[in-house]
């Protein structure tokens, strides 16, 4: 049985709620209203209670690959990228995609395509950071010396 958006956001008691209604004789789309889910995730709910009983309103554990690193591993990923690239041998203070792979290679012993490692920071809440392109070695009173003559 395939899940709705409703199946997906619904406790096991608002399921069984669901199901007593249309159980009392409440009509399917009068308990999809009140409920505010539709009326397929209502009808699934019912099929799955006639089924299987209160074990078929169980959430069911999220399909698909477990994620190679945990909420764990990714707080310590983000103290470690606190050191900065140059504690890892890195010739400069920017942080790539690669690099933080490499990071993670080498720290978790775990690897990730750069561009995966994007979404990784999304989900720690980093968001797209351009260095600036300036001098190290700028004199900032003869740049504003050039500009008045300019």
């Amino acid at each position: 049985m395939s899940r709705t958006a409703g199946a997906k956001t619904a406790s096991p008691e608002e399921k069984l709620t669901a199901v007593r209604l249309l159980e009392s004789g409440v009509p399917l789309i009068k308990v999809a209203r009140a409920l505010g889910k539709s009326r397929i995730a209502i009808w699934k709910w019912k099929t799955a209670y006639h089924q299987k009983g209160e074990k078929g309103l169980q959430r069911k554990p999220a399909s698909g690959r477990p994620r190679k690193l945990g909420d764990r591993e990714l707080k310590k990923l983000v103290f470690y990228l606190a050191k900065g690239p140059t504690h890892y041998g890195f010739p400069n203070d920017v942080w790539t995609l690669r690099r933080i792979a490499h990071v993670i290679k080498k720290e978790f012993g775990v690897t990730y395509h750069p561009g995966h490692v994007w979404r990784l920071l999304q989900r720690l809440g980093f968001s797209h950071q351009k260095p600036e392109r300036r001098a190290v070695k700028r004199n900032n009173e003869e740049v504003e010396q050039w500009r008045k003559k300019a």
